[in-house]
């Protein structure tokens, strides 16, 4: 899944926006990640804070350089199939 905007807000300029909510949307994005990382079903995150991938229980940062700038103006995350 990616996830482009939080709350009608841009993630690219999240940081640094002033517009109405911004302050609402960059807390959602901080929770976005710590979720994920809870979640279970959960195997990979990455964003604009970095990436990592999850070998069995234990994240991993993610060390390509390309991979995470592609990811510098969105959320993405991925699950386990089941």
């Amino acid at each position: 899944m990616d996830i482009s905007r939080i709350n009608g807000i841009p993630v690219a300029g999240l940081e640094s926006s002033n517009a109405p909510g911004a302050d609402r949307a960059r807390e959602a994005a901080r929770n976005l990640e710590e979720w994920a990382k809870e979640n279970p079903d959960v195997n990979q995150f990455i964003g604009p804070g970095g990436g990592w991938n999850k070998d069995g229980r234990v994240w991993r940062p993610i060390r390509d350089a390309k991979l995470l700038k592609e990811h510098e103006d969105h959320y993405h995350i991925n699950v386990f199939r089941r």
